[in-house]
């Protein structure tokens, strides 16, 4: 009765070989696939992934047969870091050139989850702002949903 699967490399160390191999063998079986790429920083050494490798792995995943992509927020997180605007700046710009590479209709980013709404209403802001309402956005907190929603029709919180 489950209808989907997601293949993720967040947390284990698998080539994208396996990967690839993992996803054709769930949609053979009918599975919808979703592909999570990135790595979260407190179950690996912390290094982030290129932004070509990035492109990589999420082409590996939606050739292998995924559905579409998810972005780890661990990978995005430092985007919308203030205290550090000029690297913030050039993840911002790796973050348009994955989009312009892989289709943000192939993605879904995953804002940053935190205590207080300032830094996911930032991220969802820059989202919407930068890629259009439609882009898709998951770990969506649901008491932030009808702000989000609000920025999407542009009448929304914290538009950048």
């Amino acid at each position: 009765g489950c209808p989907g699967i997601e293949v993720s490399t967040t947390i284990i160390d698998v080539g994208l070989d396996e990967k690839a191999r993992l996803i054709e063998k769930a949609t053979d079986r009918g599975l919808e696939v979703h592909g999570e790429i990135g790595r979260k920083a407190s179950e690996t050494s912390g290094e982030s992934l290129t932004t070509d490798e990035v492109i990589e792995d999420m082409q590996v995943c939606l050739d292998a047969g995924a559905e579409i992509v998810v972005f780890e927020t661990e990978e995005i997180e430092s985007a919308f870091d203030e205290s550090n605007p000029e690297a913030a700046q050039q993840e911002r710009e790796n973050l348009t050139k994955i989009v312009n590479t892989i289709g943000k209709e192939n993605i879904v980013f995953e804002i940053p989850i935190s205590a207080d709404f300032h830094e996911p209403l930032e991220a969802s802001a820059w989202f919407i702002d930068t890629l259009g309402p439609d882009v898709n956005l998951g770990n969506v907190n649901p008491m932030m949903v009808s702000q989000i929603e609000q920025q999407r029709r542009g009448i929304g919180p914290h538009q950048s």
